[in-house]
């Protein structure tokens, strides 16, 4: 994502940028209003390459907050020094990776609090901007949220449109568990019989194996580790929103 933006800014140099010559300079970062941040991670990873790519110099960031801390109105959030077109290219991209991530992770902390003591959970959906749906899963993690599905590979939801185009809720459903039956018999031999039953699965992939996990709504342990699966839910879930086809909910915070 880095290098990606940072070669959108920066396709064939910074001439207005290079006048500046190598003379040394330092920013700071300071929040404009009060938020939760996320993105702050990325800020050394975008002035390294800018550097890399201008080869002005290497930069450097001292952070004051980590990610997923408040910030008040005039916090500062970091402090940048090194060659002033190291700092003068990185600027902007810096800030629109900071400011995007923190505005997801402060509208994720209002509906968080908004349920605090309730036992809900906040979570994300597939409404985000292309090629930043990890960035921005992390930007509601950093907000207090958790990560439902990173890709339609990852768990089976019925939704509206399945049903219809299904012809009803039970078909759709049927037809989502024979699914979850076919794919849990190609992952190097876990058990089917696991998903005989259900009516989803939702597996989150890539995480270390954690055997014996107990499956959510079920008195069935798992017999032997499943590979790169580390959460496991057989609780219906059945959606006839239509709330998918909204735009992408993402908010805009100013450092």
């Amino acid at each position: 994502m880095v290098a990606r933006a940072v070669a959108e800014d920066l396709p064939d140099g910074d001439p207005t940028g290079a006048a500046v010559g190598p003379r040394q300079a330092s920013a700071s970062i300071v929040a404009r209003q009060p938020g939760t941040i996320a993105g702050l991670c990325t800020v050394e990873l975008v002035l390294d390459e800018v550097s890399n790519r201008l080869g002005t110099g290497k930069a450097l960031a001292v952070l004051a907050l980590d990610d997923g801390q408040r910030a008040a109105t005039g916090t500062v959030l970091g402090e940048l020094s090194g060659p002033a077109g190291t700092l003068l290219a990185a600027e902007r991209t810096v800030l629109n990776i900071l400011t995007h991530l923190s505005g997801v992770a402060t509208m994720t902390a209002v509906f968080v609090e908004a349920v605090a003591g309730t036992g809900a959970v906040v979570r994300d959906t597939r409404k985000t901007l292309p090629g930043l749906r990890a960035a921005e899963k992390y930007a509601v993690r950093c907000g207090g949220g958790a990560n439902h599905r990173m890709s339609l590979s990852d768990a089976i939801l019925v939704k509206d449109n399945h049903v219809g185009a299904l012809g009803g809720v039970k078909a759709a459903v049927e037809a989502a568990r024979l699914q979850a039956q076919a794919q849990a018999e190609r992952r190097n031999g876990w058990d089917s019989s696991v998903a005989l039953g259900y009516t989803g699965l939702f597996p989150s992939f890539g995480y270390p194996n954690r055997s014996g996990r107990r499956l959510q709504g079920s008195r069935t342990h798992l017999k032997r580790p499943l590979p790169c699966f580390e959460q496991i839910s057989c609780l219906p879930h059945v959606s006839r929103s239509r709330s998918d086809r909204s735009a992408p909910a993402t908010s805009s915070w100013q450092p």
